[in-house]
């Protein structure tokens, strides 16, 4: 399939104070640049390209991602940020319109004479490209006159109501047969089932413990509108394991392993908590591999055994897989962020701050960015640039380190004093910050303290760059070994 710039690489195409110029690729109000993901870009540009049309979904979604076969929430999620951009809101629709049981429409009256000024002429007519002709607007003085009723006009009024009428109903049966496509392959073929399963996974991907909560309601929802909706089930295990309920995620996944035996996710679930949870290299390595057997195309199973390969020591694997999670899933939030993570983890130390910047342009607000953008100035000596970065994740976690960063020299003395057994900071933060000033036997004290605490991150302790100035001392190999399974 073309890329929706094809056959109009060049054009510019004005509306109100907006002007998207598909040769630069870039959105501007009133003459500031716009911040804009390439996918969702591509989505408005395969709208103002067909303006005033009906584009359908499947459309869309073969013209914005040719190569992949992505889920619909992607591209319900693009609109979301297209709408969010132009201003709109959810009960005034005045350049993208749904129609419903079809697509979107580009509604609002594109400026053909250069300039970026709206006049009443260039108002939103969602009626025009939905309905059909637009009917005609007389003023009050070339209105027809009025006449008596007779009779005879109130029985053929009466039948032109009644064949009106009927007509309707045929048309609204003919519309009904002719909705959405049926979900996928593997879903309810209950709508309303499928539609809260979508919008589980949208909460789902964008990683905040309120969006999981919301997650989680439209899971439940899904499974009480169809109680044999296996992928339901499989989502809800993914949120119970990010909320930490792993029982629950267990016995849920293997619910829905119980009723699809040939569902990818439920593996990954299982796997992820083998790898983040119990530190168990084989488990996870075992459940992984069946989730990528079982469906290549399955983004998250990647993104999770990249980091598989991460902490077994096999850099390159873990770059390959993020590559390709990220090129299955290219509007995920967490595996772009955790892509810059990877490469970090691979001493690709320019790509990882390029990568985490792409990701802050899609959320400037995403904390995880901040967090390991953080990391990386942090073991590359760039303490003020670090500081600030961990300042902006609100963590109080994180804090200690900012403080301490941005007085240089005394770095080390300030994150000593923040270091009681009692301390609610992560040992392991301390231990990063420690060996990146230089102070190397406070870091393999708090590294030896984070890992009596069992803090999680110690999982990283063998692939982590900061601490490479550490790898010669016996007692970090030792560390390291021990980090290999949980106590």
């Amino acid at each position: 399939m073309p890329t929706p710039w094809t056959s109009r690489a060049d054009a510019v195409y004005r509306f109100g104070p907006f002007v998207a110029d598909l040769s630069s690729r870039t959105l501007s109000n009133n003459g500031e640049r716009l911040l804009l993901t390439p996918k969702a870009f591509d989505t408005l540009a395969v709208l103002l390209e067909h303006a005033g049309e009906i584009v359908d979904k499947q459309t869309l979604m073969e013209r914005v991602w040719p190569d992949a076969h992505v889920e619909e929430g992607n591209l319900s999620q693009n609109i979301f940020v297209l709408r969010k951009l132009l201003g709109e809101n959810a009960r005034q629709n005045r350049f993208i319109a749904t129609v419903p049981g079809r697509g979107y429409c580009f509604v609002r009256k594109l400026d053909t004479n250069g300039g970026g000024e709206s006049t009443p002429e260039d108002e939103p007519r969602p009626a025009e490209p939905i309905q059909g002709d637009r009917p005609s607007r007389r003023p009050s003085s070339l209105r027809p006159p009025s006449w008596p009723l007779r009779p005879s006009h109130v029985a053929t009024i009466g039948v032109v109501v009644l064949l009106a009428v009927t007509g309707s109903i045929a048309l609204a049966r003919l519309a009904a047969t002719r909705r959405l496509p049926p979900p996928p392959p593997g879903h309810s073929q209950n709508r309303a089932a499928y539609d809260a399963y979508l919008k589980g996974r949208y909460f789902w991907n964008k990683r905040t413990m309120p969006d999981f909560v919301r997650s989680l309601d439209f899971f439940n929802e899904a499974i009480r509108r169809d109680p044999k909706y296996a992928l339901a089930y499989a989502g809800l295990a993914d949120t119970y394991a990010m909320l930490g309920r792993e029982s629950e995620a267990r016995v849920t996944a293997r619910q829905a392993l119980a009723m699809d035996p040939n569902l990818a996710g439920p593996h990954a679930t299982l796997g992820s908590m083998a790898l983040f949870g119990d530190w168990n290299w084989d488990e996870a390595g075992r459940e992984l591999r069946a989730s990528i057997a079982l469906d290549r195309s399955y983004a998250t199973a990647h993104h999770w055994y990249a980091y598989y390969q991460a902490v077994t020591g096999h850099p390159d694997q873990a770059i390959q897989e993020i590559e390709l999670a990220t090129e299955l899933d290219p509007l995920s939030l967490i595996i772009a962020t955790d892509r810059g993570h990877i490469l970090y983890f691979g001493r690709r130390f320019d790509a990882a701050i390029d990568q985490f910047h792409r990701a802050l342009e899609m959320d400037q607000g995403f904390v995880m960015a901040h967090w390991h953008l953080a990391e990386t100035l942090q073991a590359l000596g760039r303490w003020e640039d670090a500081s600030e970065e961990f300042r902006l994740t609100g963590m109080p976690a994180l804090l200690a380190s900012a403080d301490a960063l941005i007085s240089g020299r005394h770095a080390a003395e300030r994150l000593r004093r923040l270091s009681p057994p009692n301390s609610a900071t992560h040992a392991y933060y301390l231990a990063q910050t420690m060996a990146a000033v230089g102070a190397r036997e406070d870091a393999l004290a708090e590294l030896a303290h984070a890992q009596s605490r069992h803090e999680p991150e110690v999982m990283f302790v063998a692939a982590d760059p900061v601490f490479d100035t550490l790898r010669g001392d016996p007692r970090f190999q030792a560390l390291a070994r021990a980090a290999s399974t949980r106590p």
